[in-house]
């Protein structure tokens, strides 16, 4: 069943297993701590509200966030889930880009959507080198969306790290 969390989480050890319809919803004012590489969110998490928040996602012992900025309104809502594979696997057609665009990762995705209300986001994406292998060029990096024909440029906002970790955000909020 769905689990909501309404105050608190503390990941300490181990992972949560959600699904479609199952997953783990912070509910509006809702943090967590102690994610890691040993402990998060193995599956689709849900964040209801107005907060700024970072999804505590990954996959095969990795964590793997996915940020969003402060939403309008406390009953906006978005989904996000880590994937560990190409998305061009997954029916989206790493060819179709736009041309500012030179490629898709080869080794994982992001599925971000806002479920409920209008509201867009900035979205900060992370990357790590034994999960994402390594950046040569940050300024290179492009946020990128899959708009339902092709992968859409989001921008490059910034960025954190270095070519063996690190954050890029989009320019600007994604709606």
């Amino acid at each position: 069943d769905p689990v909501s969390i309404s105050t608190s989480a503390t990941f300490t050890s181990g992972l949560i297993n959600s699904s479609t319809g199952k997953e783990l919803i912070f509910l509006d004012n809702a943090v967590y701590t102690g994610a890691s590489d040993i402990s998060f969110v193995n599956g689709p998490v849900k964040k209801t509200g107005d907060d700024t928040f970072i999804f505590p996602v990954g996959k095969v012992n990795k964590l793997a966030t996915v940020g969003i900025t402060a939403p309008a309104l406390t009953t906006d809502e978005f989904s996000a889930e880590y994937f560990m594979s190409p998305a061009h696997n997954s029916g989206y057609d790493s060819t179709l880009k736009d041309p500012t665009i030179h490629h898709i990762s080869l080794k994982e995705f992001w599925i971000l959507n806002r479920t409920a209300g209008t509201s867009g986001a900035a979205v900060t994406l992370t990357w790590e080198s034994s999960r994402s292998g390594l950046v040569n060029n940050l300024p290179d990096l492009r946020v990128a969306r899959w708009n339902g024909a092709m992968w859409k440029d989001e921008g490059n906002g910034g960025t954190t790290g270095n070519n063996a970790a690190g954050t890029i955000v989009s320019t600007s909020a994604v709606t």
